[in-house]
């Protein structure tokens, strides 16, 4: 009798294999995304609550809040040292804010998952909100940490 030593996986086994990887990966790659999109929003939130301490020391000297960013003693500039205000609106990499009596706001550049929501800062309360958005279930409140 002679017995053959059989080395290697068979097909069931690969497709098993195939399977489990499917799964992690349909968890993993939306949180992961999730999590960028969050590094993103904190690059507004931190640009946000510049503008917001500025408009405070603007407010202490006027008492109004200011409009445009000239108004203001902050600079915004970009990677290559150039200034990336005009007016009353400033184009961060994912971002353009714009300023209003009152407030600042956001608004996300359009990108493939997120797009079209707006980060509203409110100057006398300091209050973050969060508006808009065109992706179906998606929770956009937990992108900014209140």
């Amino acid at each position: 009798m002679r017995t053959q030593n059989r080395k290697g996986f068979t097909l069931i086994e690969l497709l098993v294999v195939i399977l489990i990887i499917g799964i992690l990966a349909s968890i993993a790659v939306p949180q992961y995304f999730k999590t960028v999109e969050k590094a993103r929003v904190g690059e507004a939130t931190s640009a946000l609550a510049s503008v917001r301490a500025a408009a405070d020391r603007y407010y202490s000297n006027a008492a109004t809040y200011p409009t445009s960013f000239g108004k203001l003693d902050i600079v915004f500039k970009n990677t290559a040292g150039s200034n990336i205000l005009s007016g009353n609106l400033a184009t961060l990499k994912y971002f353009s804010i714009q300023m209003a009596n009152g407030f600042a706001r956001a608004m996300r550049k359009g990108a493939p998952g997120y797009s079209n929501y707006t980060i509203t800062i409110n100057y006398s309360t300091g209050l973050l909100t969060i508006t808009g958005g065109t992706v179906a279930n998606t929770d956009y409140d937990s992108l900014i940490d209140k």
